[in-house]
């Protein structure tokens, strides 16, 4: 992963799209923009620069695609065994650098979400059908009514089941 960092270097920081949040029915670039200096405080919660070249490199190795040097496959797995669940349901849970969310019973989605003032992002795997999704978004805010959960579950629920028919 070559273009993931906690803060901009010169590489990332030509690339970064510009982000916009979203208030009072206006587009905000400025607030988003100044959270670029300085973001020390937020490295603690996760929030990092990255591309989806890197997080679908993320996503194959949480699919079990190595490498080995990074985790033995035994480890790997023994992670998804650590979670915590949260309510009697067992619909949702945490493990050690993921959350867990059962959707109708029979699709258990790992990954994880966040935001910063103008970005959005959620990179989720279904390890069952071995399938991938990443959501980037450059637009956040109070007044957004883009639900990307509601994006994700439904791609998983395009996607998955077609795999599982392909896969022999």
């Amino acid at each position: 992963m070559t273009d993931s960092a906690f803060e901009p270097n010169d590489r990332i920081g030509a690339r970064i799209a510009r982000g916009y949040v979203i208030q009072n029915g206006k587009l905000d670039w400025e607030t988003a923009d100044r959270e670029h200096q300085g973001r020390g405080y937020k490295v603690p919660n996760g929030a990092i620069y990255t591309t989806v070249g890197d997080l679908s490199k993320f996503v194959t190795f949480e699919l079990g695609g190595g490498p080995d040097s990074v985790l033995e496959r035994q480890g790997l797995e023994q992670n998804f065994k650590r979670v915590i669940t949260t309510g009697a349901e067992v619909m949702n849970g945490y493990g050690l650098g993921f959350a867990l969310e059962r959707v109708n019973n029979d699709l258990v989605l790992i990954g994880h979400d966040g935001a910063v003032a103008g970005y959005q992002a959620a990179a989720y795997v279904n390890r069952k059908s071995k399938t991938g999704v990443i959501i980037l978004r450059n637009a956040l805010g109070r007044d957004d009514k883009f639900d990307v959960e509601k994006l994700m579950v439904s791609l998983f629920d395009k996607i998955a089941p077609a795999k599982k028919q392909a896969t022999p």
